[in-house]
């Protein structure tokens, strides 16, 4: 707003210096001059002119001055005989504050000075009043924002309680259960979702312990009370070291089929907890069948069973050595614990649509129809198994499609005319 009203000066001063300019022989004066005594009368759209000399004596004056004259200072002189226009404020000049600008004018050899004044009392005003609109829109913002924010904050430990209300209902009998979802995408809603996800979390923990402890507990029983049965009998009467020799390698053999099951239980656990996960590890089938091949060679020797590869096809799979090792070692011994003695496994391997697909075929008597579709099943045991008195505890298969199907391969089975065929399909690399 100064500078609006320091142009309207300078306009005015250029104005007079016109005057000056154009008549330098003609008596000095200001447009309106009139002389009088009254005191000057500061009417707010009238300007204030005086035209001095340059050592400070007014030589003319607008009418509105009355008596009074403008203030001509020291550095004001000093100013304009430097030939430099001055701009200042003067606050105590009547009833209210100036702003005047004081301008050098050298003409026919002489030099004035001329001096034009305006009232800053509107200014003063509009800032007076924006000052006082601006302190009340502050304290109505000041105001709006405490609302808002102790609103926000009611709403926000409300909905905090009703999570931890719905939070101490859960427990371990309910894990089910889970905090209602807010429909809002906020904070309290991501809160609640990422609550949600831990309560899944530990639910598939605590699924996987009681069906841990319930698995373990119903397929320990029967071997655990062969092994007191065997203890009791061999205890009751003195026996031979031979008889005692025997009663402990059939002890032994319980006891190793207990540890197997619960390694196997284990194992199961963790990859259903997600544990056991290795599914962007790769490898090749050359190195991963020799592996599988010499681990189980001894076995199937006692059986007089040969293992042969044939019509294999080398490639690297997108499965990891030790994943691929777990589930063609329980196919193989599957493979030869139901192959006939003398009998022949063959393992072989294609190409299929972006999967390599490897079969372990055995020479046995094949997969019951009705036992197809429940034998990858925990604890599942066909009838053949069980009227034969084939050894096992029914989790090697469940394992092995466990562990592919967490690698992002598949197991299928299928009868051949001299036994039974199971596939390992695995993703090209």
């Amino acid at each position: 707003m100064n500078q609006q009203l320091d142009q309207a000066l300078l306009a005015i001063a250029d104005a007079e210096v016109s005057v000056l300019n154009s008549a330098p022989d003609q008596p000095v004066r200001v447009h309106d001059q009139q002389t009088g005594k009254a005191p000057p009368s500061l009417v707010r759209l009238d300007r204030l002119v005086q035209i001095a000399l340059r050592d400070g004596t007014v030589i003319a004056k607008s009418q509105n001055l009355g008596d009074a004259d403008l203030p001509l200072t020291s550095d004001i002189l000093q100013q304009t005989a430097d030939n430099e226009t001055a701009l200042l404020t003067i606050n105590n000049f009547g009833d209210e504050p100036l702003r005047m600008i004081a301008v050098p004018v050298r003409t026919a050899g002489k030099h004035y000075i001329v001096q034009v004044a305006g009232s800053l009392d509107d200014t003063v005003r509009i800032a007076d009043y924006a000052t006082g609109l601006f302190s009340v829109l502050a304290i109505v913002l000041v105001a709006a924002v405490v609302f808002v924010a102790n609103n926000m904050t009611k709403k926000v430990f409300m909905a905090i309680e009703n999570i931890a209300s719905q939070a101490d209902r859960i427990g371990d009998a309910n894990l089910s259960e889970r905090l209602a979802q807010s429909s809002d995408a906020d904070e309290i809603a991501h809160l609640t979702s990422t609550l949600n996800q831990m309560l899944e979390r530990l639910e598939n923990a605590f699924l996987i312990e009681r069906r841990f402890t319930a698995d373990a507990s119903h397929e320990m029983r029967s071997p655990l009370t062969r092994l007191r049965a065997e203890i009791d009998i061999c205890l009751r009467r003195e026996r031979s070291p031979e008889d005692y020799r025997n009663t402990l390698h059939s002890c032994l053999e319980e006891v190793s089929g207990i540890t197997s099951m619960v390694e196997e239980l284990l194992l199961l656990a963790r990859i259903e907890s997600g544990q056991e996960d290795d599914t962007d590890s790769l490898c090749h089938t050359h190195r991963l069948l020799d592996a599988v091949v010499s681990a189980n060679r001894s076995t199937a020797e006692a059986k007089n069973i040969q293992l042969t590869v044939d019509n294999m096809h080398f490639a690297d799979i997108r499965l990891s050595e030790r994943a691929g090792k777990l589930i063609l070692n329980n196919l193989l011994e599957n493979a030869i614990k139901f192959s006939d003695n003398g009998g022949t496994i063959r393992l072989h391997a294609a190409t299929e649509g972006g999967h390599l697909l490897i079969n372990v075929e055995d020479r046995g008597p094949g997969i019951a129809e009705q036992d197809l579709p429940h034998i990858f099943e925990r604890f599942y045991r066909g009838q053949r198994a069980k009227s034969n008195g084939i050894p096992g505890s029914g989790l090697g298969l469940s394992l092995a499609n466990h562990i592919a199907t967490r690698a992002g391969a598949s197991i299928s089975v299928s009868n051949t005319e001299t036994g039974a065929r199971f596939t390992l399909h695995v993703p090209l690399v």
